[in-house]
């Protein structure tokens, strides 16, 4: 879940800067018009991971040094 989380923030973020900042017109609509999808996914992803469990709000890098530390 937290992958999924970190993979739907990521997007997002690429797709609002290339919908933004985008050099490709065509390119840059399309992006503008799947963010908004691309956003519903990630509110479905971050309630998800709540309801099972998982801390969504930390990162794949944290919870990997998080998971070696309880196992020393």
């Amino acid at each position: 879940m937290q992958a999924m989380v970190g993979d739907h923030d990521h997007a997002v973020t690429l797709f609002r800067t290339y919908s933004e900042r985008g050099d490709d017109p065509e390119i840059k609509q399309w992006a503008g018009r799947t963010l908004a999808t691309l956003q519903e996914h990630e509110r479905l992803a971050k309630t998800t991971a709540t309801k099972v469990g998982v801390d969504a709000r930390m990162s794949k890098h944290d919870h990997a040094a998080g998971t070696k530390q309880a196992k020393r």
